[in-house]
């Protein structure tokens, strides 16, 4: 992941902002496919301290990472603040340090253990690092905070899908369909993992909801055309290959 964490926190007003990071792989082609992977972030902008904090926010999203650091340090310098802890942690990441940005993490969380977004943070953090099982525990508080919170459900789905737990992995990405359906990822990894344990039937069923969100997506269309395989629906896996080749 070049870059892992993909912030627009809103300058003018508090509200909540997604960033999606999608990581594509090759489906090659055997019995059943690879699992997909991809990393959601969220920051969340909320009782903004001072309008520093807002310079700091403004100056990160364009792109000038040593000033917005500059403004968190020297509003840390005035007192301890969690959002700006949670900045410079991302400006971090952004700058491959991710030692730096987990120790920053931390501070944000003696600060506020039950924040959502924190924890949600932390848990990428350490995702990027390869730490799954420590990364699926900090996803679990974030949704023990936040049970609503799409997002968490997914990453804590990837962090047990990395973690070798694909079954345990699947009431998370199912949870995450239920509260964003428009989340594509969350699908492909429902059918892979249905496809994993040999129920080819319902792994169609739920590439074909995929499809429907991107058509003529390669690599669904190949995992789709796999299961249909399996079900021996020879002509209907030959035909979806085809219109996608297509395009």
């Amino acid at each position: 992941y070049s870059e892992p964490f993909e912030l627009e926190p809103s300058i003018k007003k508090a509200e909540e902002s997604i960033s999606l990071k999608n990581v594509d792989h090759t489906t090659q082609q055997h019995d059943q496919p690879n699992l997909e992977t991809s990393i959601a972030s969220k920051f969340i902008e909320s009782k903004l301290p001072s309008k520093d904090f807002n310079k700091a926010a403004k100056y990160y999203n364009t792109g000038d990472f040593d000033e917005a650091e500059r403004i968190c340090n020297e509003i840390l310098n005035s007192a301890p603040h969690g959002d700006s802890y949670n900045l410079l942690a991302h400006i971090a990441a952004r700058k491959g340090d991710y030692d730096r940005g987990i120790d920053l993490m931390h501070k944000a969380l003696e600060l506020n253990n039950a924040s959502p977004t924190y924890n949600n943070n932390m848990g990428n953090m350490l995702f990027e690092q390869k730490r799954f099982s420590e990364a699926a525990q900090f996803f679990k508080k974030t949704i023990q905070y936040k049970p609503d919170f799409a997002e968490a459900h997914f990453n804590l789905g990837l962090a047990l899908v990395r973690d070798g737990k694909d079954e345990k992995a699947l009431p998370h990405f199912e949870k995450t369909i239920q509260l964003r359906p428009d989340i594509f990822d969350a699908y492909t990894n429902i059918g892979n993992i249905y496809m994993a344990v040999k129920k080819a039937k319902e792994a169609v069923d739920i590439y074909q909801k995929a499809l429907a969100l991107k058509p003529n997506d390669m690599v669904i269309s190949v995992n789709l055309s796999l299961a249909l395989q399996e079900i021996d629906k020879l002509d209907e896996a030959e035909k979806i290959l085809s219109d996608a080749l297509i395009y």
